[in-house]
């Protein structure tokens, strides 16, 4: 009795699969396009490629742009658009001492953000701040 065993598949040929693997962020980068700087949020970062919220912005399918994240500028094109998501394919590989660094960056970025709310929160408590 022989057991059938498909021959193996090449990464490229995987369905869903991605070239490399995505780091979650959150955090505040900037989208250079053909009509300006655009402040947005880092949702996710590879080397090969960013998701990005870009809330009112008009960037258009095959447009090109560089994305600023923490000193580092990636130049890629935009390959989907879905409502205020965006996600750009860069030209060339992101080197991965980089995607540390924005990492490392997310990290801090997000305890400095908890620390803000709870101290936005204890002074509305305490009277000393409004709510706007």
């Amino acid at each position: 009795m022989s057991v059938h065993v498909p021959p193996p598949v090449s990464a490229s040929h995987r369905i869903g699969r991605r070239k490399a693997a995505r780091v979650r962020l959150g955090i505040p980068v900037t989208l250079i396009l053909l009509d300006g700087h655009h402040k947005c949020w880092l949702l996710d970062l590879s080397q090969s490629g960013a998701g990005i919220l870009a809330t009112g912005i008009s960037a258009r399918l095959g447009e090109s742009a560089v994305l600023e994240a923490c000193g580092h500028e990636a130049f890629g094109i935009v390959v989907r658009r879905h409502a205020d998501l965006v996600a750009l394919e860069f030209e060339e590989l992101l080197p991965m001492p980089a995607i540390v660094e924005i990492r490392n960056f997310s990290d801090s970025y997000r305890a400095y953000e908890q620390a803000q709310q709870r101290r936005h929160a204890r002074e509305f408590v305490q009277g000393r701040k409004s709510r706007c």
